[in-house]
């Protein structure tokens, strides 16, 4: 039985009444400080217009350079996240090296795994290959060149993407094609009129027919494996080199597995499989090694192996500046709102005197700053739309604006930025004390503490800015050396035709011919690498024969006839390969690796030195024992000099050549252009190329531009830094510019004195910009300091690297330095030109 105690009802309305009075009262507090703070930004609007728009033009610019920066970073980060169903897919990447060296990693996996390996690991519910390669296609009567992917039919079981017509089952025919949006509006009009359509393809000189089946959602630019058209795997690729090697990655491979508890186990099973399948791999199967990755970590881990994490690196490096941005915009709103909060003095005095409180001032004050950031919100969301795609495109970036994730972060920043910026000057205000504010005959001014408080804020701002103009023209010189350092070769004139293997081999050697005897050719040759790293490498490991010693690791390919006089790589010993010696060319095997033949080889001065040679001469008729190949003999007969056709930031491995008069697979033409017009040369050679092959397009490309193309991320980061630099000194300017302003205009009486007592205007004006720049040039010396140390970290990443020269550092503290001259001694200048008792009726 429950019992009730009755209580008095005269306690328990006083209760509710107390209650709703202290809820009234909080209403009036809270509507009186936004009304206050209104009032008090109105009559800033209309006293001093010039403060409002100075304030919110840097808020604008950091808030906006913070947002798109963000946005960037969070899109770099969140590759694959969208993929349903991911949490069980894994692509496999493969290793190469035996147990206790070096591997060497790839994002590939060899196509010959495929092959009976879902019915062997019983971890795996479905597998498929994901092959890029290029093919020639007819668009309203000409030729295009396209990049398509071969897959096999669960390839949209595994990776689930969405498709706006057809069926997860469309690549399940042989004749199966499925086409992104873009694709099928380019050549159709629209998706529906796609849809059953047949397609002529030409890859590697193989005629398919395909029908339109599917076509794909527009996928989110964050995605890893973007395709254009996927094709459904036909039956001759399995006759190829490249799909029957265990040595040769080119494309991806994913899998389904069948829960998440069989990761742990796949691994494991698959060493097994390749134990027993990958016999015949010239390195052994125990050199092979296989890696699961997850697809929200393919991106990182592609950026890890292709470039060493320089994507992400520099993702982080945006972010961090986008920080900084944002923190060099508060510092200015901070340093304004102080000196108008001293320009306020009298008018607080006068509220404290009757009866305002310090909480109600200091209140007041914080919300007036998030109010100002609330402002400065509208126009930084317009600049970020305008401002995304241009940075996106600049750096090749794959961002998209995420609004939602935008507008609530903007939201999310207003009050803690509104808080950093307010604060300071609320603490100003509430410290105000009235008799002395209304007793003096100037304004009160910050103390000595105060100044000094806003002079480190200052240099924190140019320190930003003149480390960040730093290290943008060090990445801008770094990009330019990429593009036109030596390379050991002469890349002025150099043309490469592509890889060749579409041509029949029976019209190959013809069409190089007939390229050779076109009016400007200087010579034509054929190889397996082109520079900036494209075409086709392989790697192994020598070491000389009959001698103990450790492996190294080399670079190896096969060259044509007159490749050293197509490059103009210099000869340091011996010979050139020839036709006149029967060693230099076998012509019957082909079979490198394998074959037991003597044969002569040419290396280079690097692979010459490291076998243990003093002189490149000393390498001559030296032994070679190749890999992990039976024994035969490789006879070095020259060495050519370095040179350096991968990235800038790997060092050059050393290179060792094979010689083949025959066509051989994988091959790129490279031609020499000299004394005509290049682009006369390259129509004439596009003639012979459609004579030879009409049903494949023609795409040549010059070295020079291939290798400035290769220099693109740094070249980018140097224009998003450029970007950043501009902001960071607008924003640092402007707020000295408003300081400056609201400094004369305190200091507008003691100018009147100072020029009553003798005092010229340009003794006022240097004594002004002598305080205005103190704060400054230690802001040089030490974002001077700070680019140094960064730049050298970020440049130690990079072989082929610039030098630090002093001229950038100075060129950018200069320039810093005469930008605030101008801008505070215009504002100077014409205060000081102002007569004495017009400055004395100044209050």
């Amino acid at each position: 039985m429950r019992v009730f105690k009755k209580t008095q009802p005269g306690r328990f309305a006083i209760s509710c009444a107390y209650a709703a009075h202290m809820m009234t009262e909080k209403f009036m507090i809270a509507t009186h400080l936004a009304g206050q703070s209104v009032r008090s930004l109105w009559r800033t609007f209309r006293h001093y217009p010039a403060f409002l728009l100075i304030n919110a033009c840097g808020l604008s610019l950091g808030l906006a350079t913070f947002l798109v920066l963000a946005n960037i970073a969070r899109t770099e980060f969140s590759f694959d996240a969208w993929i349903p169903d991911a949490a069980n897919v894994v692509r496999i990447d493969t290793a190469y090296g035996r147990p206790g060296t070096a591997l060497s990693e790839f994002q590939n996996t060899p196509y010959r795994l495929f092959y009976g390996l879902a019915e062997s690991v019983p971890e795996i519910a479905a597998a498929s290959r994901f092959a890029p390669t290029s093919a020639t296609t007819m668009l309203h009567g000409a030729l295009h060149n396209e990049n398509i992917h071969f897959v096999d039919p669960d390839f949209l079981k595994i990776l689930r993407y969405p498709l706006v017509a057809g069926d997860a089952q469309a690549l399940s025919r042989p004749d199966g094609a499925v086409l992104s949006v873009e694709i099928a509006q380019r050549y159709f009009g629209s998706v529906q009129a796609s849809m059953g359509q047949v397609m002529d393809f030409n890859v590697d000189g193989h005629a398919m027919r395909m029908v339109v089946r599917g076509v794909l959602a527009r996928l989110p630019r964050a995605t890893t494996a973007r395709p254009d058209i996927l094709l459904a795997m036909p039956d001759w690729t399995r006759g190829t080199e490249v799909y029957k090697q265990w040595g040769m990655t080119e494309g991806a491979f994913y899998l389904r597995l069948r829960g998440q508890k069989d990761a742990p186990a796949l691994i494991q099973d698959m060493a097994e499989f390749t134990h027993v399948h990958a016999r015949d791999f010239p390195g052994g199967a125990d050199a092979i090694h296989m890696r699961a990755v997850g697809l929200s970590e393919q991106h990182a881990r592609g950026d890890r192996i292709e470039t060493g994490g320089f994507r992400r690196k520099q993702a982080i490096a945006l972010a961090i500046t986008g920080s900084l941005a944002m923190i060099a915009a508060i510092i200015n709103a901070l340093n304004l709102l102080t000196a108008r909060a001293l320009l306020r003095g009298r008018e607080i005095a006068m509220r404290k005197t009757l009866g305002a409180s310090p909480a109600i001032l200091v209140g007041e004050s914080l919300v007036e700053a998030m109010a100002l950031v609330a402002i400065a919100a509208i126009p930084a969301l317009a600049l970020v739309e305008i401002g995304l795609p241009i940075v996106d495109s600049l750096g090749g970036w794959t961002a998209e604006p995420d609004y939602p994730w935008l507008l609530a972060l903007t939201a999310g920043a207003i009050v803690p930025t509104g808080l950093l910026a307010g604060a300071y000057p609320a603490i100003v205000l509430s410290r105000v004390r009235a008799s002395t504010v209304l007793a003096a005959s100037r304004m009160p001014g910050l103390g000595r503490m105060g100044a000094l408080f806003r002079a480190t804020l200052i240099m924190v701002q140019f320190v930003f800015a003149v480390g960040l103009s730093i290290c943008a023209f060090t990445v801008m010189e770094q990009a330019r050396l990429e593009a036109t350092a030596a390379r050991g070769f002469s890349t002025s004139g150099l043309v490469t035709i592509g890889v060749l293997d579409s041509i029949p081999r029976g019209k190959r050697q013809a069409m190089l011919d007939a390229m050779a005897v076109v009016p400007g050719v200087a010579a034509v040759t054929t190889a397996w690498t082109l520079p900036d790293g494209q075409g086709f490498a392989s790697g192994t490991t020598v070491r000389l024969a009959g001698v103990p010693g450790h492996d190294i690791p080399i670079t190896w390919q096969l060259v044509g006839p007159h490749y050293a006089e197509t490059l103009g790589v210099r000869l340091l010993a011996g010979r050139l390969f020839d036709d006149a010696h029967r060693l230099d060319d076998d012509a019957a095997g082909h079979d490198y690796p394998h074959d037991s033949a003597a044969r002569n080889v040419v290396i280079d001065a690097n692979l010459a030195q490291r076998l243990g040679f003093a002189t490149p001469s000393a390498a001559l008729n030296a032994r070679i024992k190749f890999g992990d190949a039976p024994a035969r003999p490789l006879i070095v007969v020259g060495v050519l000099d370095n040179i350096r056709l991968g990235s800038a930031r790997n060092a050059a491995e050393p290179a060792l050549y094979f010689y083949d008069t025959a066509p051989f697979d994988y091959a790129s033409g490279l031609i020499r252009v000299q004394e005509r017009p290049i682009r006369a040369v390259i129509a004439d050679l596009g003639r012979i190329w459609h004579d030879h092959a009409p049903d494949l397009v023609f795409a040549p490309t010059t070295v020079d531009t291939m290798l400035s193309d290769a220099a693109t991320p740094e070249r980018a980061l140097g224009q998003l830094m450029l970007i950043g630099t501009v902001i960071a000194i607008a924003v640092a300017v402007i707020g000295i510019y408003g300081l400056a302003s609201f400094d004369a205009a305190r200091r507008s009486f003691e100018i009147g004195i100072r020029k009553t007592l003798g005092a010229t205007a340009s003794h006022v004006v240097m004594l002004t910009l002598t305080r205005f720049l103190r704060p400054v040039w230690p802001a040089c010396v030490i974002g001077s300091a700070t680019a140094f140390l960064v730049m050298r970290g970020w440049l130690a990443g990079y072989d082929l690297r610039t030098p630090l020269r002093p001229a950038p550092f100075l060129l950018c503290s200069l320039a810093t330095l005469a930008l605030c001259v101008l801008t505070v001694g215009a504002q100077t200048w014409r205060l000081a030109r102002t007569a004495p008792a017009k400055a004395l009726q100044h209050d």
